[in-house]
């Protein structure tokens, strides 16, 4: 059974990274929670109160923040599978599309293409 202790969320930073989306306690470095998506070469995120959205492989996760639990999912149904910018009315939506661009940049640079192993 998980045990959550209180979480005071300006102390975490999710990251999309290599088929998963985790949080990162920022005070400390330690790992909170790795939640296992669908691999794609960008995984977009965005945090709105409660949930992380998460878009991954053309589908789209909800996310719960404090546990880490997967708490709906939708297929995109015929909108393919390239990269996708998020926003919420809360969000910044010009930060995360040059965030989203320059690991675009990275990965191209890297000729990693995202696909390394889990």
């Amino acid at each position: 059974m998980l045990r959550y202790r209180k979480m005071k969320t300006t102390n975490f930073i999710y990251l999309g990274i290599k088929a998963h989306v985790v949080c990162v306690d920022i005070l400390t470095g330690a790992e909170i929670w790795r939640t296992k998506i669908k691999r794609s070469q960008i995984i977009s995120i965005v945090v709105e109160e409660n949930t992380i959205v998460a878009h991954a492989g053309g589908q789209l996760y909800g996310i719960e923040k404090r546990s880490g639990k997967v708490i709906w999912n939708n297929n995109l149904t015929g909108l393919g599978y390239g990269y996708c910018f998020l926003a919420t009315e809360n969000s910044d939506s010009s930060s995360l599309m040059n965030n989203t661009i320059a690991a675009i940049n990275d990965s191209n640079d890297s000729g990693d293409g995202g696909s390394g192993d889990d």
